[in-house]
């Protein structure tokens, strides 16, 4: 069943900007990018899915992240989460005292158990891994579309650890839903807008990238008729 509504957030103007291009050719339909950051958000909604792509290993508070996007969901709804783990079975994080292949502003990329540890003090119920899979150097590499560094300048020869001496990048998604400790699910609140579906993508061009419902026309946020329909 498609969603009736798709609302993705990202700061970076430059993608913003590319997603209002392909809207011109796509024509109106229901998914929307508001140039925000997450935390500028206002207000709960009752979403069905929340998503953060790419996003948890960039935060120095990714618990407060966590307990954001649970804050954004339905009763009995998803989250989904998309981060850098290290490898190892124990609860721990990596704390890189600098950049971490590569990248900066890399903070506490976690083990399995360490990021299901997070979901669980944020409120989320039955948290799980349901892929872990190496980044290799034919996914992130250099094009004629993306010059820069690629991953193969951030690895050592063979591969089996960055140029820094970490563990080489490792990507894991989490599934989980929301629950409150205390009252149980978190009960929903109001009704989502309904609108019409469409194939185009909701974000472009962007590597790094949340995906996060937010009210709008509610009086919760105050976003103009480009940014929000």
């Amino acid at each position: 069943m498609p969603a009736r509504e798709v609302v993705a957030c990202d700061p970076t103007v430059v993608f913003w900007m590319q997603y209002r291009a392909i809207r011109h050719f796509t024509g109106d339909c229901a998914n929307r990018l508001l140039p925000l950051k997450f935390e500028d958000l206002l207000g709960q909604a009752d979403y069905d899915a929340a998503l953060s792509l790419g996003v948890l290993y960039y935060l120095k508070g990714p618990l407060e992240h966590l307990q954001r996007i649970r804050d954004q969901l339905a009763r009995g709804r998803t989250a989904v989460v998309e981060t850098l783990i290290i490898p190892g079975s124990e609860d721990d994080e990596l704390d890189p005292p600098d950049r971490y292949a590569n990248m900066r502003n890399v903070y506490h990329p976690p083990t399995e158990s360490r990021v299901l540890r997070w979901m669980a003090e944020a409120g989320f119920d039955d948290s799980r891994v349901v892929d872990a899979t190496p980044t290799t150097i034919h996914e992130q590499r250099a094009t004629e579309w993306m010059p820069f560094q690629s991953l193969a300048r951030a690895l050592t020869e063979d591969g089996a650890w960055t140029i820094e001496g970490h563990p080489p990048p490792l990507r894991a998604t989490e599934a989980a839903g929301p629950y409150d400790p205390i009252s149980g699910p978190v009960p929903p609140r109001g009704r989502p807008r309904k609108a019409r579906t469409c194939s185009a993508n909701s974000v472009s061009g962007c590597e790094i990238s949340v995906t996060i419902p937010v009210s709008c026309g509610r009086g919760e946020t105050s976003l103009n008729q480009t940014s929000c329909p």
